[in-house]
């Protein structure tokens, strides 16, 4: 286990809790409630990526 896997793992936490709290809190911000939402989504959706993007670049260097 190595720094980078690390990092991209409390990255990874840190996105999803901030996602899930934006979209928990979309509904008490009237006017704002789909930008909230959308906002918590691709913040999940972010969260998710990194670790599939980041082993996937490692799979590559490692057979090259």
């Amino acid at each position: 286990m190595n720094v980078t896997t690390v990092l991209s793992f409390l990255l990874s936490i840190v996105f999803i809790i901030a996602g899930l709290l934006l979209m928990g809190y979309a509904f008490e911000a009237p006017g704002f409630e789909l930008i909230l939402f959308a906002a918590g989504a691709i913040a999940e959706f972010i969260g998710i990526a990194i670790p599939a993007v980041l082993w996937r670049l490692e799979d590559r260097k490692v057979h090259q």
